[in-house]
């Protein structure tokens, strides 16, 4: 599935990989599940991890 896919890039740091499958999960567990679902929760998480991790890499590399 997405979600299993996207989690497993998540899980290795391959997180180019993992952005669109996670955001297209959590598109779709919005409207399937709501936002107050565990599931969907879980996901939304992944996704914040996802995007401060691109942030501060992104900041790194201005500083070098």
């Amino acid at each position: 599935s997405l979600n299993s896919l996207g989690g497993l890039y998540f899980e290795m740091d391959n997180y180019t990989a993992a952005e669109p499958l996670l955001k297209k999960v959590i598109e779709i567990m919005k409207k399937v599940l709501g936002v107050e679902h565990p599931d969907y929760l879980s996901n939304l998480n992944k996704s914040t991890s996802l995007q401060i991790h691109n942030h501060l890499k992104h900041r790194s590399l201005f500083r070098l």
